[in-house]
């Protein structure tokens, strides 16, 4: 309810109030008459949506950044992932961060900055999907260290000016990765509405496979 982040904020009813309508605006959270506000499941249509406007927007974006890159940009592009992060409590939340930036950075090498706030939003958007990911109780450590190589691949497209090679290898990372978070979000089913299941989609076992353009490959996160 409004009174609950009102007491715990400091804030009066009106900020709150269109704090929360601001929120409901974006899809984050539900208004439930009588009880307040809840917190937008992540349905499986949800992450479908999402990935496929990645799949259309990030490689196209690698590519032009090739085209066009500095060896500045490649430098502070290379700059993200460099050195290893400390194996903390922190490590996954930094991780994800770190992944967040390199995605973005691509974007903006583009020089397209309508693309680049397109990517901005969507990244938003998955990163509640991935801190889901880490809350389902799955190891992903061999993951974080697989997205350093796929980001690494990359990189090195960029830096020769690749263009068909950076499409191709951004492509991959989120082929993958859309599979990781579909086999996740389904094993929250608190968080997701089976009825918005994309078409094509069949369970396994204890996972998800899709009659779709995306098919299944390596997993992880990005």
């Amino acid at each position: 309810s409004e009174s609950s982040p009102c007491e715990r904020l400091g804030l009066g009813r009106a900020a709150v109030r269109f704090a929360l309508a601001k929120l409901a605006q974006e899809g984050l959270v539900q208004s439930v008459p009588k009880r307040g506000y809840i917190v937008s499941p992540v349905t499986l249509k949800d992450v479908e949506d999402i990935y496929t406007m990645r799949l259309l927007l990030e490689p196209g974006a690698a590519a032009l950044a090739a085209r066009r890159i500095t060896p500045d940009e490649v430098r502070a592009i290379t700059a993200i992932d460099s050195g290893d992060l400390p194996r903390g409590p922190d490590y996954l939340e930094q991780s994800l961060q770190q992944n967040m930036r390199f995605h973005l950075a691509v974007a903006n090498a583009s020089g397209n900055p309508r693309i680049a706030t397109a990517v901005a939003r969507l990244l938003e958007e998955v990163e509640r999907m991935l801190h889901l990911w880490i809350g389902s109780g799955e190891s992903i450590a061999s993951e974080v260290g697989q997205q350093d190589a796929d980001h690494e691949r990359v990189v090195k497209c960029l830096a020769s000016r690749d263009a068909v090679g950076a499409e191709a290898a951004l492509r991959d990372h989120l082929v993958a990765a859309h599979h990781s978070i579909l086999n996740a979000v389904v094993k929250r089913p608190s968080l997701v509405d089976l009825g918005a299941r994309c078409a094509g989609a069949e369970m396994k076992g204890h996972e998800w496979t899709w009659a779709c353009s995306l098919a299944p490959g390596r997993t992880r996160a990005s």
